[in-house]
């Protein structure tokens, strides 16, 4: 049966080729058809037709398959888990220098500008210490690092759903409680904040 096979190797890696697009991947997955089929294939009928020719159908599944097991394991993540030492220090290490430049503002109120916009990020982060520890994590976990709301959903094992609307309402809640100080920041009115 095999040396039926191995006759269309050929026919078999362009199959594999057009699925993954990966030359060394498509031999791969070839061998691994080669071994399931030898593996699991007890009734030569499934695989050699009437007229004596392989099923090239039966082997194009199988490829497929083959690949796509092979490219689920791939995306498998472990879980990941909610703990204090996975969030750096937000207000330590975080630099506003990618939208204030020294060329647009004197030193002084560039100064002024870090110390207000340092306030507002402390005064939120202090906001978000009294909420429930699941609302706390969950706002550093999205806010704080550059994790999409996907990326979040993936590592935590919870519901993109769930993510996307506890973000939404952590948005809106900091929004109301802090829009004063975003306008009198905009305004310039940094001693205010």
């Amino acid at each position: 049966m095999l040396s039926k096979l191995a006759k269309e190797h050929n026919r078999w890696y362009s199959m594999a080729l057009s699925i993954c697009g990966d030359e060394q991947l498509s031999r791969d997955i070839v061998q691994e058809m080669y071994v399931r089929i030898d593996k699991y294939v007890k009734d030569e009928s499934k695989l050699i037709d009437e007229d004596g020719s392989v099923n090239a159908f039966y082997i194009y599944v199988t490829i497929k398959n083959i690949y796509f097991k092979w490219f689920n394991d791939q995306k498998k993540l472990e879980m990941y888990q909610l703990r204090e030492s996975d969030f750096y220090n937000y207000t330590e290490n975080y630099s506003s220098d990618h939208w204030l430049s020294e060329s647009i503002y004197d030193e002084e109120e560039r100064e002024d500008m870090e110390k207000a916009y340092q306030r507002t990020v402390d005064n939120i982060m202090i906001e978000a210490e009294k909420w429930h520890w699941y609302d706390e994590k969950l706002f550093n976990l999205y806010f704080l690092s550059d994790m999409s709301l996907r990326d979040v959903a993936n590592q935590t094992k919870i519901s993109l759903t769930s993510i996307y609307n506890s973000v939404k309402n952590y948005k809106q809640f900091m929004l109301e409680k802090f829009s004063e100080d975003v306008e009198d920041f905009f305004n310039g009115d940094y001693d205010k904040i």
